[in-house]
């Protein structure tokens, strides 16, 4: 299964609809890159918190996408991103970008 199809189906947005399809995968690479960037820590395209990590930054941005109207804050990263970028950052087990 691909990045995107993995991603629609997280999103729970069937495959026949495909007028977000390139956005979604603007918003997979930029996790991508978010990840590394903020962690200091190489991108490992088959690490499961990776994953999950993209997983969870593509929903918060997609969910977000159209929060200006200033009763959400889309720009707070959650928890559990937050969290799970700190423990790639500070775990062993990645290598340093």
């Amino acid at each position: 299964m691909n990045e995107l199809t993995q991603i629609k189906n997280y999103l729970r947005i069937d495959d026949d609809i495909v007028c977000d399809d390139e956005m979604l995968q603007e918003l997979i690479s930029a996790s991508k890159i978010y990840i590394s960037r903020s962690t200091g820590k190489k991108f490992i395209n088959d690490d499961s918190v990776m994953q999950m990590l993209i997983k969870l930054l593509v929903s918060h941005w997609y969910t977000n996408r159209n929060a200006m109207n200033g009763r959400t804050n889309a720009t707070e990263i959650p928890h559990t991103i937050s969290t799970m970028l700190n423990h790639i950052e500070i775990s062993p087990s990645y290598e340093v970008g």
